[in-house]
């Protein structure tokens, strides 16, 4: 009957008073320190799992507040990282963000490198491309984290997998390349190295926002609904009005 009806209470919406920040500046520093300290051979997919996600984080469209979003906007990000951010929240997150014209992450540093290198480059029929070692000079002088001397990139250690320099901060461009921000070519006239790299026009795109914006997105709330009377049955609905702009991207961590 209706008597015997329950009756669902959906109250307006309300704002908290504080907004919540966007996160990611705290997360790619606490797991570039556990990438620095994963130099042992055994811990190699870890590190490149570490330099991925960084660089996943770096360039992710969406606002990021918690490790929660951090799951749903990587996928593959693995629970032994997860663990890793819920740690890094519990000793406090670094959220400072890094002086004008710079990043926190060498990801966000090397597309922007790319993109700058594109301006002052003189108008070309084709793509322009960028030598290696521009884009090293350039990364170096935008990213906080540290990359490995230039002139390891040139010459690698014997035994160097793949014939590369370990740099847990270059190694971020291999998630670029996945994601189709940017294109590694071969071109031994060049520079020493005998590699350049293209910058797609979604790198180009994301280039352009880092540059203008940074890493982390404006803090922005949640809205929420108020409490149900007494005997009433409530649904609870929580809104997430922050921007959700772009497509998903990829499948995996890379």
């Amino acid at each position: 009957s209706n008597n015997d009806r329950t009756s669902f209470w959906m109250p307006p919406l309300r704002r908290p008073s504080q907004a919540v920040p966007d996160c990611r500046i705290g997360y790619i520093r606490s797991l570039w320190r556990h990438a620095r300290s994963a130099d042992a051979a055994y811990k190699e997919k870890h590190w490149q799992h570490l330099c991925a996600a960084i660089a996943r984080l770096a360039v992710e469209e969406r606002h990021v507040p918690d490790r929660h979003m951090v799951r749903d906007c990587i996928n593959g990000i693995g629970g032994a990282t997860l663990s890793l951010l819920e740690q890094a929240e519990a000793d406090g997150l670094q959220l400072r963000a890094p002086p004008q014209g710079r990043y926190a992450s060498a990801a966000a540093a090397m597309l922007v490198a790319l993109y700058e290198h594109a301006e002052a480059a003189p108008p070309s029929p084709g793509p322009i491309k960028c030598p290696k070692t521009e884009l090293l000079r350039r990364a170096m002088a935008l990213s906080e984290q540290p990359f490995c001397p230039a002139e390891r990139h040139l010459k690698p250690p014997d035994g160097a997998a793949g014939g590369r320099v370990r740099c847990a901060a270059f190694q971020q461009m291999a998630t670029l390349q996945t994601l189709l921000y940017v294109k590694e070519r071969q071109d031994k006239r060049a520079c020493e190295t005998g590699v350049v790299y293209e910058l797609l026009e979604a790198g180009r795109e994301a280039a352009a926002t880092l540059r203008s914006a940074g890493e982390a997105r404006p803090a922005a709330p949640l809205m929420h609904s108020g409490r149900p009377g007494a005997g009433e049955a409530a649904v609870l609905l929580l809104v997430d009005d922050r921007e959700q702009g772009g497509a998903w991207r990829g499948a995996g961590l890379r």
